[in-house]
Formats: structure tokens, sequence, C-alpha cells
């Protein structure tokens, strides 16, 4: 009989029926450290790796079983979000590209400037209209669940974005503008993947219909809010 460092229930097994904690503790030492951390990071579909895998390779069934129930296997998609956001940050912070030395050329500048700044509160504050439109449009699961689902497109769209600008001003020296289409494809086509896996029954030309109405309405209310935001804070 064990009792549970955690929560103190009594059982034998090598879990606490309770909350799950392993009935075998023991002190961290540097070797466990180090063993835990890589653990995390490259075990199986629980890693931030093996998440990023299956939401590249099989995203809509991954979706799909995570509604349904099976989440143990899968790492968390908010912390995930959290996660890929902040590379995203990192990067736009990180790459610099070389500005014309006149004033609206530097004002564009001041104003990505802000945007980036302002990025994570887009999205968190943006979160609850794209869920309401995915909902409105496909009417299959509630509106928590699509909140869920977009939990996990906005973490994958961050990413893949934060990875292309990288590459494309860094490597290829690709300008603002050009950059700037391709968040849009990004985050029209990767929607568009996960929705066909998720709706297999669906026609497919339904769910690019869909997406397009969506992404229109979306990016439309997005400029509204990035231009109301401008005028108040950048006077």
């Amino acid at each position: 009989m064990t009792n549970c460092k955690n929560c103190q229930t009594a059982f034998t097994g090598n879990f606490c029926p309770q909350c799950g904690q392993k009935a075998d503790t023991h002190r961290f030492t540097t070797h466990h450290l180090v063993h835990e951390l890589i653990h995390a990071v490259t075990h199986a579909d629980k890693s931030i790796f093996g998440f990023i895998k299956a939401m590249l390779t099989y995203p809509g069934k991954t979706v799909k079983n995570y509604l349904e129930g099976q989440r143990k296997r899968y790492f968390s998609p908010f912390t995930a979000f959290i996660l890929m956001i902040g590379f995203q940050l990192l990067v736009l912070s990180l790459t610099k590209q070389p500005v014309k030395p006149d004033a609206d050329a530097l004002r564009a500048v001041r104003i990505t400037a802000f945007i980036h700044h302002h990025l994570k509160l887009l999205f968190v504050f943006l979160l609850p209209l794209i869920s309401l439109l995915t909902w409105l449009f496909y009417r299959r699961y509630n509106y928590a669940e699509h909140f869920v689902l977009n939990i996990f497109n906005a973490g994958m769209i961050s990413l893949l974005f934060a990875l292309l600008y990288a590459i494309a001003a860094l490597v290829f020296h690709v300008d603002g503008r050009a950059l700037g289409y391709f968040n849009f494809a990004i985050s029209f086509l990767y929607p568009v993947w996960v929705m066909w896996g998720l709706f297999p029954d669906m026609p497919k030309w339904k769910v690019v219909l869909y997406e397009f109405l969506i992404s229109i309405i979306y990016y439309t209310f997005n400029m509204l809010l990035v231009w109301a935001m401008v005028s108040l804070f950048m006077r």
C-alpha cells in the first residue's frame, strides 16, 4: 500500500487512481532532470514535435480524435498555441527588413512593428470570432469545440508563417507585402486541409467555399480592428 504524495490517497499499483501521479517518485538529480526534459520533448505523440508531426500529416484526424476524447495521447493544443505564438513573435523580432528612408516607409514600419507587438492580443481577441464563424458555417460540434479546433489551427498557422517568414525574409529577401500574401494563403489553405480531414463526408468544394467566405469575413474584421487600434494608439 502506498500513500500518494500529491493527494494522500492510499492505493496499490503504479499510479494513483485519484490524481494519476506515479507511485515511484524520487528527488530530482541532474540525470533525472535531463531524462525528463528529453522525454517531454521527444516522446511519441505526447511531445510538441509529435504534435506538430500529427498536425502536418493528418491534422483533421488529429483534431477529430482530440475532440472525441483521445486527450491523453496528444500534447496540449493550448500549450502548443502559446509556444507557437511565442516562436512567431521571436522570429518577427529577430527578422528585420531594410527600410527606405522616406516618411511613408517609416510609418509602414512603425505600423508593422505595432501589429507585431500586439500580435498575441489580436490572435486571442479574434479566436472567439473565427470560432463563431466556423460553428455557423459547419454546424457540427458545439461552439466550445470549434474554439478548440481553432486553437489547433491558429497555433499551426503561427508556426508555419514564422518558418516561412524566416526563410523568405532572411534567405530570399522577400518584401513585407509578399509575405502578407503568403500569410493569407497559409491562413486559408491550412484550415481547408484540416476541415477536409475533420469532415470527410462533406464535398471538398463546399469546404473550400466555406473557408473562403470565413476568410473574407474574418480578414475584413481583422483589418478594421487593426485600423482602429492604429488610429487610437499611434497618433
